[in-house]
């Protein structure tokens, strides 16, 4: 289901790494990342983590409107609470609602829909978590968790539309991606050609040159990680407040690829929307140099750098950008 069509407006809000981001194949592009761990001296070792006595949560539909969460015994019983996580798309407005606790192995939860924090017709990103009980004592994690999407249509019916049964394809891309200056910062706009996507999923990844899904000779130097927006926006703004580097921390030129998915009921489109603009960044802000009145930007050879032509090559360029993207949007750092 979409929302009223191309209401413009901010998207502020987190989603980590959804269901959403496995459709895509995995493609020869691997980022690896490196944690250096050190001590000093002797120390008393870290309390040994209480282990989560369930597997991977399963979610089921058991009727219309009706869904079931269950999990299955992994590890040796331990108290632990069951939890969803509930916040409209395109808002930072979320609401906990605990599920209950349990102490053995294994669990199934009829939900009871709607979950709290969905007070309206529209969809929601919904996570379900199962953790120890903090009451227990010892360190909260690990935990279990599965993340997806619910809508609530005008009758009130919840469905969650990666697990109603109906295998929807991927929406069409967003189209016409543009850069636009916003006083002293920027936004992101985009033309939607889907009306039953249910979110789009904006970014940007930041290079030392033009990427190519069929050259290796760009290295990756950052990227904004940018939380989903509603259907019904077709802009995002103020990238310098959503702007982390990963790296470099010193002001560097280079080129950002701009990225927008629509995201469906089963998987994001095939390809995104995208365009490439050489770029400044560095100390907490970024620029694009040249852009003006929403223009697309020559590169520093005198021609337009869009992915758009080189994408056209077919499934192994869309799997290279997605997994890109992807591995590069798990990484991010706010």
């Amino acid at each position: 289901m979409a929302l009223g069509r191309r209401r413009a407006g901010p998207a502020v809000g987190n989603d980590a790494c959804g269901m959403f981001r496995l459709f895509i194949l995995l493609a020869p592009v691997v980022l690896i990342a490196v944690r250096l761990d050190g001590s000093a001296g002797a120390q008393t070792p870290p309390a040994t983590p209480t282990p989560v006595p369930v597997g991977p949560l399963k979610l089921a539909q058991t009727a219309p409107g009706a869904y079931r969460l269950s999990g299955a015994g992994m590890a040796p019983a331990a108290p632990y609470r069951v939890a969803a996580h509930v916040r409209a798309i395109g808002t930072d407005h979320g609401v906990v609602v605990d599920l209950g606790q349990f102490d053995d192995d294994r669990f199934a939860i009829d939900l009871p829909l709607p979950l709290s924090g969905m007070t309206q017709a529209g969809c929601y990103h919904v996570g379900f978590s199962a953790a120890p009980d903090p009451k227990g004592g010892g360190p909260p994690e690990p935990s279990v968790s599965l993340q997806t999407h619910a809508c609530i249509g005008d009758g009130g019916l919840v469905t969650f539309p990666a697990y109603d049964g109906v295998q929807s394809p991927p929406p069409t891309a967003p189209s016409d991606v543009r850069v636009v200056p916003v006083g002293d910062d920027w936004q992101i706009t985009w033309r939607d050609n889907s009306d039953d996507e249910i979110a789009f999923d904006p970014g940007v990844l930041l290079f030392d040159r033009p990427w190519s899904p069929v050259s290796s000779d760009a290295t990756l130097l950052g990227s904004i990680d940018i939380p989903e927006t509603a259907a019904d926006w077709t802009v995002v703004g103020g990238l310098n407040s959503w702007f982390a580097p990963t790296a470099p921390r010193e002001y560097t030129c280079g080129y950002a690829l701009v990225l927008v998915f629509a995201v469906g009921g089963d998987g994001p489109s095939v390809l995104p929307g995208n365009t490439t603009v050489p770029a400044c960044f560095g100390a907490g802000r970024i620029t694009f140099p040249g852009v003006g009145s929403g223009s697309r930007v020559a590169d520093r050879t005198g021609r337009v750098t869009s992915l758009a032509i080189v994408l056209g090559a077919g499934g192994i360029a869309s799997s290279a950008l997605g997994a890109l993207w992807r591995v590069s949007r798990c990484r991010s750092i706010r």
